[in-house]
C-alpha cells in the first residue's frame, strides 16, 4: 500500500500540471518531485523485503529502467511538443500516462494480506540494535558517495552540451554526445548491481568507477582545451559508464549495508535526502563558477577533484561491514 500512494499522488500531480494555470503547474511540479522522492526511498526496502535472494538482479532492473525512461523523456519531450504542435504544457502531461500505468500494475499488490506489506515487515523483522543512521560512519560514507557522484554526474550532464557548443561543436552533435553518455550508463548500472551482489566487498567497483570518471573528465578537459573532438566520444562513453556504475552501486549499498527492511528504508531516506540536495546544487554552482572564471576548464578541474572524494568515501563504504557493526560497538 505504501508504494501505491506515491504512484497515485504522482499521477494526480501530473494531471494538475496539465489542467491548471501557472500556480497549479508549480504546485503540481513540487508534488511530482515529492512523490518521486518517496518512491525512490521506498523501493530499495521493497526489493529487500520481496526479493531477498535476487537483490542484485532486481536493483539492476530498477536502475536500468529508471535511467532508460529518464533518457527517453529528456530526449523526446521537445520533439513531441514541436512535432505534435501541442505545446510544452501538454507534453509534460503526457507523462501522467506512465504514472497511471504504474497504478494499474500496482493494484494487485493491494490485495495482499497486511502481514505481507512493507509497513508490516518493518515491525516484524527483528533487529539486534536500533541503528541511528545520522550517527553512523558507514551510513555517512554511503550518503556522501551517493551525493558527490550525483553532483558530479548531474552537473556534467547539465552543462556538457553548452561546454561543447562553446568550443565549436554544433548543438546537434553536442546533443548526440549527451545521448551517448545517457546510453552508456544503462548497461553499467545494471551490470554493477549483479556484480556487487556477488563480491565480498565492492572496492574494486569503486576503483573502476573512479578510473572511468577520470578517463571521461580527462577526455573532456582535452577537448575543451584544444577544440579537438576526436576523443569526445570515448570520453562520453567513459562518463556514462562511470555515472551508471557509481549510481547503481549507491542503490545496492542500501541493501548490502543493512540487515533489515527498516534499516534499508532508513539508509535510503537519509542518503537520498542529502544526496539529491548535493545534486540539485551542483549545476547552479558550476554555472556560477563558469561565470566567475570565464572558463569551462576550471569547472572540469573541480569535477576531476570530486573523483577523489567519490573514491575515498566509496572505499570506506565498501568495507565488508554493515551499518549495525558500528551500532553494536557503541552498546
Amino acid at each position: 500500500m505504501c508504494y501505491f500512494q506515491p504512484c497515485f499522488f504522482l499521477f494526480l500531480a501530473s494531471v494538475a500540471r496539465l489542467l491548471g494555470g501557472t500556480t497549479l503547474f508549480l504546485v503540481g511540479t513540487f508534488f511530482v518531485g515529492l512523490a518521486i522522492a518517496f518512491a525512490n526511498v521506498l523501493l530499495p526496502a521493497l526489493i529487500k523485503m520481496d526479493f531477498p535472494l535476487r537483490i542484485g538482479y532486481m536493483t539492476g532492473l530498477y536502475t536500468l529502467f529508471m535511467n532508460m525512461t529518464a533518457a527517453i523523456a529528456s530526449g523526446t519531450s521537445v520533439p513531441l511538443s514541436s512535432g505534435l504542435g501541442i505545446g510544452w504544457r501538454a507534453t509534460t502531461g503526457i507523462w501522467a500516462v506512465i504514472a497511471f500505468v504504474a497504478i494499474i500494475l500496482w493494484m494487485p499488490q493491494l490485495r495482499k494480506q497486511p502481514r505481507e506489506s512493507v509497513a508490516s515487515s518493518l515491525h516484524t523483522q527483528p533487529t539486534v540494535t536500533k541503528v541511528n543512521m545520522w550517527c553512523n560512519p558507514i551510513a555517512w560514507a554511503v550518503t556522501i558517495f551517493f551525493g558527490i557522484q550525483s553532483l558530479s554526474f548531474y552537473s556534467m550532464v547539465a552543462w556538457l552540451p553548452t561546454m561543447l557548443s562553446n568550443t565549436g561543436m554544433s548543438p546537434t552533435t553536442a546533443g548526440w554526445v549527451l545521448f551517448t553518455v545517457q546510453m552508456a550508463q544503462l548497461p553499467a548500472s545494471f551490470g554493477v548491481a549483479l556484480l556487487s551482489d556477488r563480491l565480498k566487498n565492492q572496492r574494486s567497483l569503486v576503483l573502476v568507477g573512479g578510473a572511468t570518471f577520470f578517463i571521461g573528465f580527462g577526455g573532456l578537459l582535452y577537448t575543451l582545451a584544444t577544440a579537438d573532438f576526436r576523443f569526445i566520444w570515448l570520453a562520453a562513453i567513459a562518463l556514462g559508464i562511470a555515472g551508471g556504475l557509481t549510481f547503481g552501486l549507491s542503490m545496492m549499498f542500501y541493501n548490502l549495508k543493512t540487515e533489515t527492511v527498516r534499516e534499508a528504508s532508513d539508509l535510503s531516506g537519509m542518503s537520498q535526502a542529502v544526496g539529491y540536495l548535493f545534486a540539485a546544487m551542483g549545476p547552479t554552482f558550476f554555472g556560477l563558477l563558469h561565470d566567475v572564471t570565464g572558463s569551462w576548464l576550471t569547472t572540469v578541474y573541480v569535477l576531476i577533484a570530486t573523483i577523489f572524494v567519490i573514491v575515498a568515501f566509496g572505499l570506506f563504504a565498501s568495507q565488508n561491514k554493515k551499518v549495525s557493526f558500528y551500532a553494536n560497538r557503541r552498546r
